[in-house]
């Protein structure tokens, strides 16, 4: 978050807006690594160890249409810091209690500005191998869960700023748009992007084309854009910003404004979040009148979100408490108001006693608060709508969710099947029943469908195998490289071999027994292989095995 005004982050940075101080891997398939071959021929000695409730059901009612899509059913979404690491399994009903999650945040990619990226450090491509986002993603529609993808942020450079054709950045939206199946997205928009008049006018017209161009069996998507606030309401800029988004016919599900990070240390968040939001709802109906859209009062508050930053906040002697949240979400509830968010669900847990002893903690992945329970903000929230976990069960339309789209065919996986002998180590992913696990430690001979009971299970369900998913190619090595491995040869230690194109060295002494044996596991097999192996965590795919003093 930043100071006055406030300031959603992403990659994990929590900086000061100091702009406004006035005013939230899948690694490659198996391939050979011919460094860890020559560092293995240049060291033969040696190895590694390697609900709905019925308050928030108030439908908007104007004048018009052209510029109302407030959604019929208030909801909570949770802003995930997406690229931080350890990446939250926001998939995981037992994680977000929510129905619909923010994840943040897309933005302009460091080398191309007209290419959306996950925080600046991954593709959209790069994000659903390193991440697994896409299948995470599709795990959570699974789950009755309703993605929203938030463009833009504190940190790096929101899209239309740095992409200077309105087509081009319509062209980047849709993209993101249409892989991921969004119904909904959210433009955070603050800092010196508030006053980029330029890109203001060619995001408003991108937004008009990607809104007018929906197919004909699916409705406008929905536009949520989220804002610095001061207790007494939008600033300036945020203000007009708003009024122009409206003059250029964009359709606004709603306006968000992030009640956080004021500047001055406040000695009553809640207060301030509640006279924020207030304070906003009157700019905001003020806005539609001067649009030609009036809207009723209840249409206004339906129009109408706030995001908390939960625990403490980036201002020194601001702090958000459970107590707070519990307030704020009767608030809404009582004012029928549309949206409630918090940043973030990364941080929705007290910090452990190593740096949590009573004085307030700033963290990035907890609240520096005390928490009776991991996720107290979010559950406390989260009932302003129905959880993700119960949504289909009730019958509950999660704002026109997408249907899941898994794969067929579980053979394209790109890991592997699960088996019962190998050592998995951390991070390790596997294949079962046409979904995708990860292992959460080290195991061995645990199924991932095991239930769990009082040894938790080790594997971290990260959702299923997609169309877009493929069997792994293996590179071979050139015929004649090294000796094929025969059944017949003794081999000593350090000793390398070629087994089905692929390299192997002798981890000890052996004859007769098979390369195969590898996939039992690097203390089980005596052949180590010299190439990445599909599943293999990212930090083992960049490391070289190297051969050490045995024998």
């Amino acid at each position: 978050m930043a100071s006055q005004p406030s300031a959603l982050v992403c990659s994990g940075q929590i900086e000061l807006d100091e702009d406004l101080a006035a005013e939230r891997a899948q690694p490659p398939g198996p391939r050979l690594s011919f460094v860890r071959v020559l560092s293995a021929v240049a060291a033969l000695g040696v190895l590694v160890a390697g609900g709905a409730w019925a308050l928030s059901r108030h439908v908007a009612s104007s004048g018009g249409t052209a510029l109302v899509a407030a959604s019929d059913r208030a909801w909570f979404a949770p802003y995930v810091d997406t690229t931080l690491p350890p990446y939250l399994q926001f998939q995981d009903p037992a994680v977000n209690p929510a129905a619909h999650v923010v994840l943040g945040f897309v933005v302009a990619d460091k080398h191309n500005g007209c290419s959306p990226s996950w925080g600046g450090a991954y593709s959209l491509d790069g994000a659903a191998q390193t991440l697994a986002l896409d299948r995470r993603i599709a795990e959570y529609r699974t789950e009755g869960g309703d993605p929203i993808v938030s463009f833009g942020g504190q940190a790096n450079s929101e899209l239309a700023t740095t992409c200077s054709s309105a087509t081009s950045l319509e062209t980047a939206y849709r993209s993101v748009v249409d892989r991921y199946q969004l119904d909904t997205i959210d433009l955070d928009i603050e800092g010196s992007a508030l006053y980029d008049v330029a890109s203001i006018e060619r995001r408003d017209q991108a937004l008009v084309d990607l809104q007018q161009t929906t197919t004909s069996d699916q409705p406008p998507l929905k536009v949520w854009v989220t804002l610095p606030v001061a207790p007494d309401g939008l600033p300036s800029a945020a203000d007009q910003l708003v009024a122009r988004m409206l003059r250029d016919r964009v359709t606004l599900a709603g306006v968000n404004v992030m009640a956080m990070d004021y500047g001055t240390p406040q000695d009553d968040m809640l207060a301030d979040a509640e006279d924020a939001v207030t304070a906003t709802a009157r700019q905001l109906a003020t806005a539609y009148q001067q649009a030609g859209e009036p809207l009723t009062s209840s249409a206004v508050w339906r129009h109408l979100g706030v995001t908390a930053m939960i625990g403490v906040n980036d201002t020194p002697g601001e702090t958000f408490t459970t107590q707070d949240a519990t307030a704020l979400t009767r608030f809404a509830s009582e004012h029928g108001m549309g949206r409630m968010s918090i940043w973030s669900l990364n941080r929705d847990a007290a910090c452990t006693t190593a740096t949590f002893t009573g004085a307030a903690v700033h963290s990035n992945t907890c609240s520096g608060v005390r928490q009776t329970s991991v996720g107290e903000f979010s559950k406390t929230m989260a009932k302003l709508s129905p959880s993700s976990a119960t949504a289909n069960a009730a019958g509950v339309d999660t704002a026109g969710a997408a249907d899941p789209i898994v794969a067929k065919d579980p053979a394209n996986s790109p890991y592997p099947a699960w088996r019962a002998w190998p050592a998995y180590v951390q991070g390790y992913r596997v294949e079962r029943n046409g979904n995708i696990y990860e292992a959460k430690w080290q195991n061995s001979a645990t199924d991932p469908l095991a239930e769990t009971g009082a040894n938790p299970n080790p594997w971290q369900l990260l959702g299923p195998v997609l169309p877009s998913d493929h069997a792994p190619r293996i590179t071979t090595l050139v015929s004649g490289s090294y000796p094929q491995w025969s059944p017949a040869r003794h081999y000593q230690t350090g000793t390398i071999v070629t087994y089905h194109g692929l390299p192997y060295a002798a981890q000890w002494f052996t004859v007769g027994t098979s390369p195969a044996a590898s996939s039992l596991g690097a203390n089980a097999s005596p052949w180590l292989p010299l190439f990445d192996v599909e599943g293999e965590p990212s930090a083992a795919n960049s490391s070289t095995f190297a051969l050490q003093g045995i024998g």
